[in-house]
């Protein structure tokens, strides 16, 4: 009872705060349009992690014209039937779709605002929320795949436009000198520094100037986990033999033929 107490009282005031920005909203439009302060017919629908919420809106009149509007000047346009569901509760549905099916999601989200009767968001909803989510995951990933191949001068199939290759992607014969490798010079000089002080056996060679060697602070390090798994052989032309099961009768033990199993007078004659 106190729950049901603080959750109606909590979407309450919510609602009144809503409806005050909105007021508030609207008289200032009017200093700035001119016009007459008018309430939208329609209220406005919020669906939060606190429950569902209710709230008027208002619009600026002026020679019959609607000069300035709340929806969606501060709040967002919004169909017939239509709630706007805040970031809260999306992620929260979001967070109860990945396990569970919508039916429980539905029933655990109601279950957490301590939602009843019409403030109970349907399962069809949460289904929408989550196809439409995916939605915007997909086209985001598309977008980024498209923009990054073409900022580098790929196709969509990732093959180079040009025949200018980039760095990264030429033989290391004609890299030795490009961004990320250390210059020849430099190399020669740390095989300088080395040798000086070691025998000839442990001198590195001079031959070891014609690799190519990374320059740490623009290099990358990649780690690749690569598990092989192993098939297991089969034996061809292997014959499993069972066992035969042995099953122990209550006869088959001489003992329980000499024990009785409850007492008769008439073994005693």
């Amino acid at each position: 009872m106190i729950l049901d107490t603080f959750t109606l009282a909590q979407t309450r005031v919510y609602g009144q705060y809503l409806a005050t920005v909105a007021r508030e909203a609207a008289q200032t439009a009017q200093a700035e349009f001119g016009g007459n302060v008018v309430e939208n017919a329609t209220v406005y629908r919020v669906d939060g992690e606190i429950g569902r919420v209710t709230f008027p809106t208002y619009a600026l009149r002026k020679d019959d014209q609607t000069v300035w509007n709340s929806v969606p000047g501060v709040f967002g346009a919004q169909g017939p039937r239509e709630y706007y569901h805040t970031e809260s509760a999306k992620e929260l549905i979001l967070d109860l779709a990945s396990f569970a099916s919508y039916r429980n999601t539905a029933r655990v989200f109601n279950r957490i605002r301590r939602s009843t009767g019409k403030n109970r968001t349907p399962m069809t909803t949460i289904a929408s929320i989550v196809y439409r989510e995916g939605l915007a995951v997909q086209a985001y990933l598309g977008h980024f795949v498209t923009s990054t191949l073409a900022r580098h001068a790929f196709t969509k199939e990732g093959v180079p436009q040009s025949t200018t290759t980039p760095v990264y992607n030429r033989p290391l014969a004609e890299a030795k000198h490009t961004v990320g490798r250390l210059p020849r010079d430099s190399v020669s000089q740390a095989r300088m520094d080395y040798n000086a002080d070691k025998p000839p056996d442990r001198r590195i060679p001079a031959a070891a100037l014609d690799a190519i060697y990374e320059d740490l602070p623009g290099a990358v390090n990649i780690s690749i986990d690569d598990v092989g798994v192993k098939k297991r052989p089969i034996a061809v032309g292997r014959i499993l033999k069972r066992r035969p099961c042995r099953r122990r009768t209550r006869g088959s033990n001489p003992k329980n033929l000499a024990r009785p199993r409850f007492w008769d007078p008439r073994i005693l004659r």
